[in-house]
């Protein structure tokens, strides 16, 4: 039972890492409190104890202390904070286990807030405070869950009436677990009576079960263990024989043609990709994003100031730039178009023959890390530094493609971070200037920035330098992680010992609206989103392997 749950007891009155933290909050709280005499706070909304004060023996004054198998029939659970949520909390469900190691039965359930349908916008949401009960808690859908609004510094409190009164051994609190984006919702810290009386209080667990424990004695557990489903079906896992050599994961064309043949399928001419003409029935909004629609400017000379690095204090670069039309061609861009102050390294003295220079910014040569292909000037903060590119004849400008300076991790902070941009004359970044993102290092996929020239004018709040959060926002946001790259390290599979895979990425912004993905980086833009890569690629780099369709822009 301990190598399967993550039992919580404590029945020394100090030591345990809880109580630290409460002295801390006591301190800081109550500054004129002995400190040696740490006080947690009360219970939100609590309704007062009743005269006779069940189990009081094993709560202590001076410190809160889980109590042994506290008895009681009314159980109150008071719900303070989030994980991160502002408006919204919920959890998936309740379990309760007697000493007898029994499922404790419950005749009834109540909370305030009821559930989200107080709120004027909601009046049939399933997400019922019924659903903590139902008995289905390790899933992902949320109609078995129960959600909230959420008032900062209010309870928000959940009432569980037990058949009879009961000796309680395990109380088990699934958190709301819809997504890990909304795994935020979920309770973080928690009070709960019984009785009137505190038997829990403390943090619990984000986007999975927390189980409560009140004794420490071997033969309840086990008891417990027989009648803990939850339990049992962890404790099973499949047996992987292991192979010598790397199996195929897809049938051939005769081995395909068989199966469909065999389910009486024939593949229709035309139809490899689904198309919302071939049937009555409409594609919902998610399944079938439209693509967003492009601008162009007209200009003839397009200056970029380069005013700040990505921390680097001597040095600014780029490795190259591209500028497209309106028909989405690339526009020819002759060495002889380029200007620069400082033009490139050579300005520098001993620096007479390096290569880092203007016309590599237009020699096509983009992923890569060798910086013979790349741009370089110094770099000296609150000067500009320019770079102009004057055309034949102005021309109808759809975006801006950037490669930012990309030797290797370490010289990647000598890339770009901040830029204005001008078009005859005229300025198109907001004031602040534009932020660039930062170069890997490395060139396993391609790295370009894409900036739509029009978008510039049309939003610039979307091409903003962001303003600095503060500390208080920052946590009121629920500290979300804010960054132009974010890297998933696949480390293990589920027992596969050759292929490792994904079916589908999603992120979604602060406000939970889904961050449109590509999987191009030339065909997301700026300000529409962002593109998906991998490295490896695809099975695809396998000898013997090539066509396979399972490549990164399926995610």
């Amino acid at each position: 039972f301990n190598k399967l749950t993550a039992g919580r007891l404590d029945t020394r009155p100090e030591g345990d890492a809880l109580d630290s933290l409460l002295q801390r909050a006591a301190r800081l709280t109550s500054p004129a409190q002995p400190p040696q005499q740490p006080q947690p706070p009360a219970p939100v909304e609590q309704p007062p104890p009743p005269s006779t004060a069940v189990g009081s023996d094993d709560i202590e004054t001076n410190g809160f202390v889980i109590p042994e198998l506290p008895a009681g029939q009314l159980l109150h659970l008071n719900i303070l904070d989030t994980w991160g949520d502002p408006h919204y909390v919920g959890l998936t469900g309740l379990e309760f286990f007697s000493s007898a190691g029994d499922p404790v039965r419950i005749i009834d359930i109540s909370a305030d807030p009821a559930d989200i349908n107080v709120l004027p916008e909601y009046d049939s949401d399933p997400r019922v405070v019924a659903n903590l009960i139902d008995g289905v808690n390790r899933t992902f859908d949320e109609v078995h869950m129960w959600l909230c609004p959420f008032t900062p510094g209010r309870g928000h409190h959940v009432y569980v009436t037990f058949a009879e009164p009961v000796q309680l051994a395990i109380m088990r609190v699934w958190n709301y677990n819809k997504s890990r984006v909304h795994s935020s919702r979920g309770a973080k810290l928690i009070d709960v009576a019984l009785d009137g009386i505190r038997i829990f209080y403390g943090e619990i667990a984000r986007g999975n079960d927390e189980t409560i424990l009140f004794t420490e004695d071997d033969a309840i557990l086990e008891r417990v263990w027989h009648n803990d489903l939850s339990l049992q079906d962890l404790e099973t896992e499949p047996d992987t024989a292991p192979m010598t050599h790397r199996p195929r994961t897809r049938d051939s064309d005769e081995q395909r043609q068989k199966r469909l043949a065999e389910l009486d399928i024939v593949p229709v001419p035309g139809s490899s990709k689904s198309s919302a003409a071939a049937s009555d029935r409409p594609v919902t909004s998610a399944a079938a994003a439209a693509a967003p629609k492009m601008y162009a400017v007209q200009g003839q000379q397009l200056t970029l100031n380069l005013v700040d690095t990505w921390s680097d204090p001597h040095y600014i670069g780029l490795t190259g730039l591209e500028l497209v039309d309106s028909t989405g061609q690339s526009v020819p861009i002759r060495p002889d178009q380029l200007s620069a102050e400082p033009r490139d390294m050579r300005v520098v003295p001993g620096c007479e023959a390096d290569e880092r220079t203007l016309d590599k910014l237009v020699n096509g040569v983009n992923s890569t890390t060798d910086d013979v292909n790349m741009w370089l000037v110094p770099f000296t903060k609150g000067d500009d530094h320019t770079i102009t590119v004057t055309l034949d004849r102005p021309a109808q400008l759809l975006t801006l493609r950037l490669w930012n300076y990309n030797k290797s991790p370490e010289d990647s902070y000598r890339g770009v971070k901040v830029m204005h941009i001008q078009l005859d004359g005229r300025y198109l970044s907001p004031e602040l200037g534009l932020l660039i993102r930062k170069a890997p290092g490395h060139n396993y996929y391609n790295f370009v920035q894409e900036i739509a020239l029009a978008d510039l004018i049309r939003q610039p709040s979307a091409t903003a330098i962001p303003v600095t959060v503060g500390n208080d926002d920052y946590q009121q946001a629920g500290s979300l992680p804010c960054g132009f790259v974010y890297q998933l390290n696949l480390l293990n599979t589920h027992g596969d010992l050759y292929y490792i895979g994904l079916t589908e990425l999603q992120l979604f912004d602060e406000t939970g609206r889904p961050i449109q993905l590509s999987g191009e980086a030339i065909s997301c833009g700026a300000g529409r989103g962002g593109f998906v890569a991998a490295h490896p690629e695809s099975i695809n780099c396998l000898d013997g392997v090539e066509n396979d369709v399972r490549t990164p822009d399926k995610l």
